[in-house]
């Protein structure tokens, strides 16, 4: 178990906020060991100690996730009622889609920037998931995310799948095994090389609600806090996925409406965890918030 050194993270603090000792934006210490057990049941605690925030979770989701859909019922509905209409009904939705990107990235900002707030000790109240620092940058990071994966794709998976399909559509008699070759060679790099800058890049959403970074400085900080850290990183992920797994479970056990309180109390948890590492990796001691 990690040891947390002369202060205590699982003591409650003396007032209602409680600050971290290094000032806001800089990472003045050296980098702490920290474990991802350790980390989910830090955010656990969090949550327990301050349930609202479950609250704050769910709606963040609600207005993130509301507005595409009820517009994907709009293809739908014009096929239903008016088949020569179904284009206006898919452009509706792309339109909401595109237009739901910067919100999402607020409220995921949001939800992050109150995670943040827990893990320093403080009491986070609902204006801090509305606020608006970093969502240029942001949706920037977001935006050199997305072109990164899609130019890796096209690359190494794009090649084979066009020759696969091709010779699908002509009926070939015999498959294409070179297409095979270069779909599952792609595939053998693409994966493993997403899995790898999603770990290095894990704390970049912690570092653009802390500081006021540019999209390429934030990503520069992730991938130094996260040096040497990869297979930790690995584990933390795998931790998570069973922690949405059991959280979706006993949501469903719960007369199923239950998974509006699971997944979010779940999502917090994943937020604050986050928090904790970026943290001790930036060299300060994680604080639980008074109950």
């Amino acid at each position: 178990m990690t040891e947390f050194g002369e202060v205590d993270p699982y003591k409650a603090p003396r007032s209602e906020t409680v600050s971290s000792s290094v000032p806001s934006g800089g990472a003045d210490g050296a980098p702490l060991e920290w474990e991802p057990v350790e980390a989910l049941r830090f955010g656990f605690e969090c949550v327990k100690r301050q349930p609202i925030h479950i609250l704050t979770a769910l709606l963040a989701t609600l207005i993130g996730s509301a507005l595409p859909s009820i517009a994907s019922f709009a293809p739908q509905y014009f096929a239903a009622t008016d088949t020569s209409l179904v284009w206006l009904g898919w452009v509706i939705y792309a339109a909401v889609f595109l237009f739901n990107i910067p919100l999402q990235a607020w409220m995921g900002l949001g939800q992050v920037r109150v995670a943040l707030a827990l893990a320093r000790g403080e009491r986070p109240d609902l204006a801090q998931l509305f606020r608006a620092e970093g969502l240029f940058t942001m949706i920037g990071a977001q935006l050199v995310w997305f072109v990164a994966f899609v130019i890796g794709a096209a690359f190494l998976l794009l090649p084979g799948g066009f020759l696969l399909v091709r010779d699908l559509q002509a009926d070939a008699a015999e498959p294409n095994w070179v297409g095979i070759a270069l779909l599952v060679g792609g595939a053998l790099v693409f994966v493993p090389s997403s899995l790898f800058f999603s770990a290095r890049w894990c704390l970049l959403l912690p570092a653009i609600a802390e500081r006021s970074v540019g999209v390429l400085e934030a990503f520069g900080i992730s991938w130094r806090l996260t040096a040497g850290q990869l297979w930790v990183l690995v584990l933390f992920g795998l931790l998570v996925m069973v922690l949405f797994v059991v959280a979706y479970i006993l949501g469903l056990l719960l007369c199923c409406v239950g998974v509006l309180a699971t997944i979010p109390a779940a999502t917090m948890m994943l937020y604050v965890a986050l928090c904790y590492a970026y943290l001790r990796r930036s060299g300060r001691e994680p604080l639980l918030p008074a109950a």
